[in-house]
């Protein structure tokens, strides 16, 4: 009896360890697109901002920082996702703006899946 128990809890673990390692496996991940836009009348010259994905389902976030460009693509756990974006923008006429943007509730869930936020200008 003893034998079994301890049989029992060394597949427990190895199932709990697979779990945790889970993300490595592709048929769980999904290659996220985020875009963001700002009505400016202004054309901008330089970007530079910072991604919040806040998942859900795990209450685990990914920050990524220092991204340049108005889209950007990653691999990500599939599931319900909080993104939030925040940076600034030098425009064409040497104004530096901090801009902000979210989308609540975006559903990660195919094998690509996409978003996009619009990012209002603060003050």
């Amino acid at each position: 009896m003893k034998k079994i128990v301890e049989l029992f809890s060394w597949l427990f673990i190895a199932c709990l360890l697979y779990d945790c390692h889970a993300g490595d496996r592709a048929d769980v991940m999904t290659e996220v697109t985020v875009r963001v836009f700002m009505d400016s009348l202004v054309a901008v010259k330089q970007q530079s901002y910072q991604i919040k994905f806040h998942n859900q389902n795990t209450r685990v976030t990914t920050i990524r920082n220092s991204i340049s460009s108005s889209s950007y693509s990653d691999q990500l756990l599939r599931g319900l996702y909080d993104v939030q974006v925040e940076g600034t923008l030098l425009l064409d006429n040497g104004e530096r703006v901090w801009v902000r943007g979210s989308a609540t509730e975006q559903e990660f869930l195919s094998s690509e899946s996409s978003c996009e936020i619009h990012l209002v200008r603060m003050q």
